[in-house]
């Protein structure tokens, strides 16, 4: 690339590469300009007049073994307790893609692809509004002919506080799907949108909305008293209205048709002490659980589950108070899960003193022939019964595990 460098007010590069070490190539931008007062980054404010990217192309590539093209990052160093003072006139994107690919044995196998990318963020001034807009094309293809596309399109106005953290944020960003083809042609004309409502003290409301012609179809939503300052909430939590208007998304993208599947959420989150600690509890249900694939279909289930969690973001560790899960058929419950106490967790230097605690799997009974559409069509028949036991130690930081299982009746095609 070109390098253009005026050290009190500009700097310019083109043509930049990045290329992580041992990976494939991840961007390639045309232009990247910067316009700044130098006086002003001496005296510690971010001011600068433009910031422009120009044709910047992005490409994610996850391989069979789950890695991908992206660089390790350097440890953060300490925290500054200092103010930041940002005065950024003008940030522009302009014309930019982002390619996310998943590769199989045999080459790709789906695609996300965000093009024709223009994006703008005007007045980002330390407690003062600014206003982003953000427009472009989105598209999923999922070899070899499920595929379905649409417009990108969106508006926020936002204020950020001294530590550069959004204070309030209103507005939406959402997709307008066309016509879909093969699993997806059930999708064509959905609006899927993030829609934002939050202030310095609350958050109204901050969901993310299913529609179609105008009317909501589902959603995820979250409400309650909020601190921007420290931060801190107390929120409460709504996944409703989740079927098969929705989980044609999720099929489409796994290959599974769900049938009549549905998914119902609620619960509560809360962010204490400064953000040190994180709490939440609710309930998650699966109404007629069916997977759909060329080799048949599951049997209908419905699953619950219950869970109640707390984690010290400051000492890498968590406490799970409880976590219950049940499936059943018409045939009555087939699995069977929950917690003989209180579980700690550590993933650091936890503090000493937790107590031991075990997670009991109990999987009654399991036909395999009734699988089949997950499990292939040449799989065994017969009956799987097993108990799984998971035991924490060692003041969190060890896991065992403890399985038993037992096979009846197995008979195989030949």
């Amino acid at each position: 690339g070109a390098l253009s460098l005026s050290p009190f007010s500009q700097l310019e590069l083109r043509e930049v590469k990045i290329t992580p070490k041992g990976a494939e190539p991840l961007a390639q931008i045309d232009l990247v300009r910067l316009r700044y007062s130098l006086w002003s980054l001496l005296r510690g404010n971010i001011q600068a007049y433009e910031i422009t990217v120009e044709k910047p192309v992005i490409t994610l590539l996850e391989q069979v073994d789950g890695s991908r093209n992206l660089p390790k990052l350097p440890p953060s160093g300490p925290k500054s307790t200092a103010p930041l003072i940002l005065d950024l006139h003008q940030i522009q994107l302009r014309n930019g893609s982002l390619h996310y690919t998943i590769r199989g044995p045999k080459g790709p196998v789906s695609t996300i692809t965000i093009g024709n990318l223009n994006v703008a963020l005007d007045q980002v001034v330390t407690a003062q509004p600014g206003k982003l807009t953000v427009q472009g094309e989105a598209g999923m293809e999922q070899l070899p002919a499920d595929k379905i596309a649409g417009k990108l399109g969106g508006e926020f106005t936002l204020t950020l506080g001294r530590d550069a953290l959004p204070t309030l944020i209103k507005g939406s960003l959402g997709v307008d799907l066309g016509p879909g083809a093969g699993a997806f042609r059930d999708a064509s004309g959905l609006r899927v949108a993030l829609e934002s409502d939050v202030l310095p003290t609350e958050v109204r409301d901050l969901r993310l909305a299913f529609r179609r012609a105008g009317q909501e179809l589902a959603r995820l939503r979250l409400s309650g008293p909020y601190d921007a300052a420290k931060p801190e909430a107390r929120l409460d939590f709504e996944l409703s209205g989740v079927d098969r208007q929705v989980l044609v998304l999720i099929g489409g993208a796994t290959g599974f048709d769900l049938g009549e599947t549905s998914v119902a959420a609620k619960g509560k989150l809360n962010l204490l002490k400064n953000g040190e600690m994180a709490a939440s509890n609710g309930e998650l249900t699966v109404h007629k659980m069916s997977l759909g694939t060329a080799a048949g279909r599951t049997p209908v289930t419905e699953f619950t589950t219950q869970y109640k969690v707390e984690a010290n973001l400051k000492d890498n560790a968590a406490l799970l108070e409880e976590f219950k899960i049940s499936a059943a058929d018409g045939k009555g419950e087939w699995l069977s899960g929950s917690l003989d106490r209180p579980m700690n967790l550590a993933w650091g230097s936890a503090p000493p003193g937790f107590r031991e605690s075990r997670f009991t799997l109990k999987l009654a009974r399991f036909q395999l022939a009734e699988w089949q559409a997950l499990l292939g069509s040449n799989a065994p028949a017969g009956m799987l019964r097993a108990d799984l036991m998971v035991s924490s130690e060692r003041d969190g930081r060890l896991l065992k595990y403890d399985l038993k299982a037992m096979a009846s009746q197995l008979s195989a095609a030949v």
